[in-house]
């Protein structure tokens, strides 16, 4: 999937999501005719009445305490998972949206002026000062030319399943033209190879589970991500010789002082 695609799915879940809220009614009528349940516990079991202070105020009480189980779950459980999931989701298009306004030009470059080009790679020159030269702006208005000519041909600009930053890397390294555009070709790598959605280890992570260790809620995030990784590729871990690494670790954890 493109990056362009990736987002109008991420965009058109949220907008489900929304559309979801007023719909508990029938979700809970649903739910009751598939867990065969006709009440809510709290509706079948005795209420307790807790006894209060002359002076504490009971109007958020009495309010609380008049809800209907009903009414509570849509409230606690309901709308709180959708509203939690349509932030998670709204975080993510803001990095889409971030990354668009970095390196969407990338994608109609053939199409752009040389003078809106060469603003763009002065913009990128000066995000990524370390990665990028500020002669990219030049180098991306000969890359534009080159993309016009016979070299470029096999590229497909209409069809939208073309991942055209993809194919503008590739006609770089396939061709020997890395000395010509090195900075067109930094900033393909890096976009290329940006992680757009979170892949850390969550503490949410499904797989974490797995993970048996009591200091699994008070561990740092670097060794969680590790451990997370390594329950992952068991499949690699069992297949490695840990001998080196064992001894390198037993070097450095050495207690042992030479006496003469």
């Amino acid at each position: 999937l493109t990056k362009k695609k990736k987002k109008n799915l991420l965009k058109s879940l949220c907008d489900y999501l929304q559309e979801m809220r007023p719909l508990y009614s029938k979700i809970e009528a649903q739910a009751r005719e598939i867990s065969e349940c006709d009440d809510f516990t709290e509706n079948i079991r005795r209420k307790k009445k807790r006894n209060t202070r002359y002076d504490e105020s009971t109007t958020q009480d009495i309010f609380i305490e008049n809800m209907s189980a009903t009414e509570k779950f849509r409230i606690n459980v309901f709308l709180t998972i959708i509203d939690t999931l349509v932030a998670a989701l709204s975080k993510r298009l803001e990095a889409y949206k971030l990354l668009g306004g970095k390196f969407g030009f990338l994608h109609e470059l053939r199409e752009l002026s040389p003078e809106t080009l060469r603003s763009y790679g002065q913009e990128l020159a000066r995000t990524y000062p370390q990665d990028l030269e500020e002669k990219i702006a030049e180098e991306l208005v000969q890359f534009k030319i080159l993309l016009v000519s016979d070299m470029a041909t096999y590229i497909d600009f209409n069809d939208e399943n073309t991942i055209l930053e993809e194919e503008f890397y590739k006609l770089i390294t396939h061709n020997s033209l890395e000395s010509c555009f090195p900075n067109v070709e930094n900033a393909l790598k890096i976009y290329l190879s940006m992680m757009v959605t979170n892949c850390s280890g969550e503490r949410s992570f499904s797989k974490l589970k797995r993970i048996k260790n009591y200091l699994r809620s008070t561990m740092g995030q670097e060794r969680l991500n590790h451990l997370t990784i390594m329950s992952i590729e068991y499949e690699i871990l069992r297949n490695m010789d840990f001998t080196t690494i064992i001894d390198i670790f037993a070097a450095q954890k050495a207690r042992k002082v030479g006496v003469d």
